[in-house]
């Protein structure tokens, strides 16, 4: 499985990276910006993308469009600090198909990573 890591906070890119690697075989990349992300994914596609909402040249709301605009079932999870019901519902008009607060809990990785994000969609 390919997962791209969005976050500005490198420290935030190393807690997730941390867990992820215990999920078993995972290639993942990171980024630092939206922008970053959506060159990311046009140069390889990801099996799975962690998107921070607010970042610098690119907020995750726009990058979380323009990737799933390019690949429409791109899985792109939202991880925020931002639980306000209208981050939720602007994640969902982006096109994202979960959404997890910070600090995200290992079993919402695992749920994500394993297919059973259902339990905890947008």
């Amino acid at each position: 499985m390919r997962i791209l890591v969005v976050d500005d906070s490198r420290i935030s890119r190393r807690a997730l990276l941390r867990v992820l690697r215990r999920e078993g075989e995972i290639e993942v990349a990171e980024a630092a910006n939206g922008q970053e992300a959506v060159d990311a994914f046009a140069q390889q596609r990801f099996d799975l993308v962690f998107m921070d909402l607010t970042m610098p040249v690119m907020s995750g709301y726009d990058a979380c469009r323009a990737i799933t605009d390019a690949d429409p079932s791109a899985r792109v999870a939202i991880v925020s600090a931002d639980i306000q019901p209208m981050a939720r519902e602007r994640c969902r008009d982006a096109g994202a198909f979960a959404f997890v607060s910070k600090p995200i809990a290992r079993s919402q990785i695992h749920a994500l990573v394993s297919g059973e994000a259902e339990k905890i969609a947008c």
